[in-house]
């Protein structure tokens, strides 16, 4: 159909017309706020000039005021003043005049004079006259105040130009306040400041001025310009005069209009000056102040006519276009429908969720491509049917069916949802969880014409918020458990998010090699728990080579779905992660969800095997610390226990020797003996476990040693148990006594047997392993490097984990009290500990336990097998014996055990007691039998001593406990010859005899003490260096950075050097004594103070004074004072067993001292005396 031409459009008249008003008003209005703009800018300008005005007349006055109060508050000119006030003369002073004339010049004043308060007195400066009637209101205000005042504006008597006075009162003391008697009066002319300041205005005008109005009684004035320029008129008019803008404005303030006396109109400001009665004008003529705004008023008309005629035009025009646009807008409505029908369509298809329309009984209208593929349903099929088929709901938990949303909405008329745990289940069966919303669609009338219904699918979602609950929950759980509980955990929680009934969490380390794997069970059809061995499944391998996590989901025979994922860090795969059993296959997100829950698990683990680290680390440093205190008190209880089975065992063997064969008593002897030696044997294993031990390591061939020990160890397990024996080829070498590895392989396969019930298998194998930092991290006394391994294993009953940590623990046993002591285990740790080795077990019950001896690898040649002698019962042949013990009952037995071997014994309870005997005796002493162990003095330091009596003389020792004396960590130095107590008869001869048969050079420990010490070493009280003196000669010399030759007195001195030794203790005197005395130099002894200071006063030829610190009467270091008062020049070497501390950093004569500690050797002495000589 044509459409037909439209009329003018309804309302267009009215819509001009009121278009017309609106410009006529917009032009009104904006020609009124123009013109009060304006007004208020004019005023503002002349507000500005007013204040400005005032300012500067107040600023004046204040300055003029503030000069005032100065001038009479100057002490030397109030002085004047009040002298002036004071005296008959109406003169003032000369200083006076001459200071007030100077004032006069310097403040541009017209005036000064003096005058007295009641006006009794009257001086001017030029002899000025001055009408005081008018001055003597004012002057009694300014007394009353006693502050400077300032008169009104004035014209003095017989004068024509306006003045100011200013009046300050002179106080009876000098200062105000304090009783006014006269005022100095300063007269400042109105045309020096107030002219210049009302005649200035600050812009270009030709009508701008300013003018001052001073109200008076019924009149007012007006100081304005005059008609001369530069000049100002006074005019005093009657107040009545109100039309005049000048007398208007003095009871008034703010902006005003109107005629000013010239009958001119004008704009003006008013403003009054604070404190007086003036008031500032400032005017302008109004034709100056609008000028500008006639011309823009004239155009703002002009604007108005010209937008009314615009209008009209507008109108005209939009009349002819709205008649040609009618028709296309006909044309363009069309269009535009189709284009938004297309483009509808569009956004419905691109759109990200899911959208379902349908009409008023709820059939599907519409569907996009996301519904399409969640639903199953292609659009062609959907279209047409009822929401209830498209779209079918379940509950998420129940399983039950949900009502359809887009019914509700029909019914209701409002917006529903389904809830958050809705699943939607596809037309192939498919669930995905969903989250939607549906609306009415509502026509122009709000009828409802159908539903819209809008979901997206919440799979990732609901996984993310399933994998941030997962990893809460194991964070939690991490913080109560232990690290295999917490991997347990993981792969439970990772396996339920991803419906896997069986999973792994392996730590893998640096060689791709996983040290377990924590299973969850996956429940077979018999209910019987399976699992897969996943560290042989090719997935693992391909997830270790590959670095990425690997999928299986074709399931073949004999494996099952399978998510493994690594976790890398730093570069390196530390980890892996792994699910399997899935019903369905892995997906995208069943890989994104492990990969994340891995990584961030990693953290946990790291932490949880730091604090276990730390943990374990902390155990092992405490039972290391507690093994080793009960490794000191066994071997100090081993020490005793040998000495008195020492006297048991002597007694018994001699009792047994004058015994008959048939005596009754010889059976009982033996029982005695053999009981002597089973405790002998307990106590070596107690110095065995304390490493205390008296050994002679060599380096061996460990294959070599244990091949010649099998027999003695199968005939010691019998033969319902077999030995099986596997030694690595080219195994390393140890450094080791041969004796305690017989030892340990004894206590070792003894406990293996005893661990087997009826048959059973022992493995002995070797061989070499290099152990590396990760190892030795939980080890302590482990330190990395290259080991041999000695492994014994059975296949007994095993130990469970409340007896493993205290297997090594002496005389811990769970054998019964006849079948064990609970030493074995405990002195197979001792052995190992003692030749650097560390020792670990392994043990589960019902499997078995292995124990691990790990030697460090030795460098080094094989050692010579010794020699194997014969022992024989050598004959003494009265040959000389010093024998020396501190144990009496030691000493007898084993006297009458050398006497009866025909030697010719000399006994000594104690080391002075030796010295003494060795020093008299002056026959041959062919050899020295001592103890080791002993108070004051060891038997090391006392054979050094008795060689340098005897140096023919050889030396045998004996001790139960060497104490590091002869024997470092219980390894024999080369050379020395030792018995261990308790020994027999036939031991203690054998001994004897090697011990005489033995070269000199073998044992001669003495031979550097007899030719003097090797170094002298410099250690002086106040060094750096920590001092060393008395310590053994090897770590002397060891630690010595400066080393000179001594070898006591020089052959070249004259006269050897006197040294004073006090020591309160009788046998370190004597032993001093003797050393030193051998030693070639001249000694002085004394046991007392006061002996020392008499001997010090008596011989002058002391060189050096060698004192304990401790001391009867007063301490060392007082006697060394009061020595060094009267001999500055002595020379001191203090000896204490206490730490050097104690001394002052120099002593009382100025000088540094040296410092020996106890107890001391022979050499030890030596080298002290040689450096206090030298060098104090």
């Amino acid at each position: 159909m044509r459409p037909t031409r439209e009329p003018i459009p309804r309302g267009a008249s009215a819509l001009l017309l009121f278009a017309l008003l609106v410009v006529l008003a917009g032009g009104r209005w904006f020609f009124q706020s123009q013109a009060l703009q304006e007004r208020a800018q004019v005023q503002d300008r002349l507000e500005a000039i007013s204040k400005l005005k005032v300012n500067e007349i107040q600023a004046w006055r204040e300055d003029q005021i503030a000069d005032a109060e100065l001038l009479i508050t100057s002490p030397a000119v109030g002085r004047d003043l009040v002298e002036w006030s004071t005296q008959t003369s109406v003169e003032p002073s000369d200083d006076l005049r001459e200071f007030l004339r100077f004032y006069e010049e310097n403040n541009a004043l017209d005036g000064v004079f003096l005058v007295r308060a009641d006006g009794s007195r009257y001086w001017s400066l030029g002899g000025a006259k001055h009408d005081l009637n008018e001055l003597l209101p004012t002057l009694a205000t300014a007394t009353q105040r006693s502050t400077p005042v300032m008169t009104d504006l004035h014209v003095e008597s017989g004068g024509t130009e306006l003045h100011v006075n200013v009046l300050a009162p002179i106080s009876g003391a000098g200062s105000m306040g304090a009783g006014s008697l006269s005022a100095v009066v300063l007269v400042t002319k109105a045309s020096n400041f107030l002219y210049p300041v009302l005649s200035q205005w600050p812009t270009p005008s030709k009508s701008g001025e300013s003018v001052l109005i001073q109200a008076g009684d019924g009149d007012v004035v007006v100081f304005r310009p005059a008609t001369t320029p530069g000049a100002y008129e006074a005019l005093r008019l009657p107040a009545e005069r109100r039309e005049a803008i000048e007398v208007a404005a003095s009871g008034t303030q703010g902006p005003v209009r109107g005629s000013d006396l010239d009958g001119v109109a004008v704009v003006a400001f008013v403003q009054k000056v604070p404190g007086t009665d003036w008031v500032v004008v400032s005017k302008i003529d109004e034709s100056e102040a609008f000028a500008g705004w006639r011309v823009r008023g004239a155009l703002i008309i002009a604007s108005v006519v010209i937008l009314v005629l615009l209008v009209a035009v507008a109108w005209l025009v939009a009349w002819e276009g709205n008649r040609r646009a009618h028709y296309r807008a006909l044309y363009l409505a069309e269009v535009e429908n189709q284009a938004s029908a297309q483009r509808y369509r569009i956004t419905l298809d691109a759109i990200g969720d899911a959208v379902i329309a349908t009409d008023s009984i709820g059939r599907v209208t519409l569907i996009n491509p996301i519904a399409e593929a969640l639903c199953g349903w292609h659009r062609d099929d959907a279209v047409g049917r009822p929401i209830s088929e498209v779209l079918v709901l379940l509950d998420d938990e129940s399983r039950a069916a949900l009502p359809n949303p887009v019914e509700r909405v029909l019914e209701d008329g409002v917006a529903a949802d389904i809830g958050t745990r809705a699943v939607l289940v596809a037309r192939n069966g498919a669930e995905r969880p969903i989250a939607d919303s549906c609306s009415p669609i509502r026509d122009i009338d709000g009828a409802i014409t159908g539903a819209v219904l809008v979901f997206r699918d919440q799979t990732e979602e609901r996984v993310l918020g399933q994998m941030n609950q997962v990893r809460l929950q194991l964070a939690e759980f991490a913080a109560t458990h232990s690290l295999n509980e917490l991997r347990a955990a993981t792969v439970e929680k990772v396996g339920g998010l991803v419906a896997s009934p069986t999973g792994f969490f392996g730590l893998v380390s640096a060689d791709h090699d996983v040290a377990d794997w924590p299973l969850m069970p996956e429940e077979s059809s018999a209910g019987v728990s399976s699992h897969q061995d996943f560290q042989r499944d090719p997935i693992f391998a391909d997830c270790l080579r590959l670095r990425e996590p690997i999928t299986r989901n074709n399931v073949v025979a004999g494996t099952m779905r399978a998510l493994v994922v690594p976790v890398v860090k730093d570069d390196e795969i530390v980890a892996v992660l792994g699910v399997a059993g899935k019903p369905s296959d892995y997906t995208n997100n069943d890989r994104e969800a492990v990969s994340s829950i891995a990584v961030a698990m990693w953290s946990l683990v790291e932490e949880k095997r730091s604090e276990e680290l730390t943990t374990l680390l902390e155990a092992n440093l405490a039972q290391a610390q507690k093994m080793e205190s009960v490794g000191r008190l066994a071997g100090g209880v081993a020490h005793d226990f040998n000495n008195m089975l020492g006297v048991i065992l002597g007694h018994a063997e001699m009792a047994m020797e004058r015994l008959d064969a048939a005596d009754p008593l010889l059976g009982e002897l033996r029982e005695i003996q053999a009981a002597a030696e089973r405790s002998a044997a307990l106590t070596r294993q107690l110095l065995a476990f304390a490493r205390r031990q008296t050994i002679v390591p060599r380096v061996l061939d460990l294959n070599g040693v244990i091949e010649q020990a099998l027999t003695m160890l199968r005939r010691l397990i019998g033969e319902n148990v077999s030995v099986t024996w596997a030694p690595a080829p080219d195994l390393w070498r140890v450094r080791v006594d041969p004796v305690q590895i017989d030892q340990v392989l004894t206590n070792l396969c003894v406990n293996a047997r005893d661990a087997i019930s009826g048959t059973g298998e022992i493995t002995i194998e070797t061989q070499n392993v290099v152990v590396d930092d990760a190892y030795c991290s939980v080890r302590p006394e482990c330190r990395p490097g290259e080991y041999v391994v000695l492994s014994v294993s059975d296949d007994g009953s095993g130990m469970d984990a409340t007896v493993l940590p205290h297997v090594f623990e002496p005389f811990y046993t769970t054998k019964n009290a006849a079948e064990g002591t609970g030493l074995g285990l405990a002195t197979v740790h001792g052995i190992v500990s003692q030749n650097n080795g560390i020792v670990s077990v392994y043990s589960e019950p019902g499997l078995g336990t292995t124990f691990r001896v790990y030697l460090p690898h030795e460098m080094g040649e094989l050692g010579e097998e010794p020699a194997r002698s014969i022992e024989r019962m050598a004959s003494g042949e009265g040959r000389t014996i010093l024998l020396v013990e501190d144990e009496i009952a030691i000493l007898t037995t084993t006297v009458a055990m050398l006497e009866r071997q025909g030697y010719r014994v000399i006994a000594a309870s104690g080391p002075e007691e030796a010295l003494a005997i060795a020093a008299a005796h002056e026959e041959v002493i062919e050899l020295l039998v001592t103890d080791v162990v002993m108070p004051h003095m060891n038997g090391r330091d006392l054979a050094a001593a008795v060689k340098l009596i005897h140096p023919e003389s050889k030396c045998l020792f004996m001790s139960g406990y060497t104490a590091d004396v002869i024997a470092h960590k219980g390894v024999l130095e080369e050379g020395v010859q030792f018995v261990a107590k308790p020994f027999s008869l036939r031991q203690l001869a054998t001994a004897v005899g090697k011990a005489l048969d033995s070269e000199a050079v073998g044992e001669d420990y003495g031979a550097d003490v007899a030719a003097g010490p090797p170094a002298a070493v410099r250690i002086v009280h106040g060094e750096d260096s920590s001092p060393v003196v008395g310590q053994s000669t090897r770590s002397h010399v060891a630690n010595s950075t400066t080393l000179e030759a001594s070898n006591g007195p020089a052959e070249s001195d004259e006269e050897a050097a006197t040294i004073l030794v006090v020591e309160d203790e009788p046998s370190l005197l004597y032993f001093a004594r003797f050393v030193l005395e051998k030693r070639g130099y001249r000694v002085l002894g004394a046991s007392l103070p006061s002996e020392a200071l008499a001997l010090a006063e008596a011989h002058p030829e002391i060189a050096l004074v060698f004192t304990d610190i401790t001391l009867p009467e007063m301490s060392g270091i007082e006697l060394v004072k009061r020595v060094c008062t009267q001999r500055p020049e002595i020379r001191v070497l203090f000896a204490s067993g206490h730490s050097q501390e104690m001394l002052d950093q120099e002593d009382a004569c100025g000088r540094r001292v040296c410092f020996l500690h106890k107890p001391y050797s022979i050499e030890a002495l030596e080298l002290a005396i040689e450096d206090a000589l030298v060098h104090t």
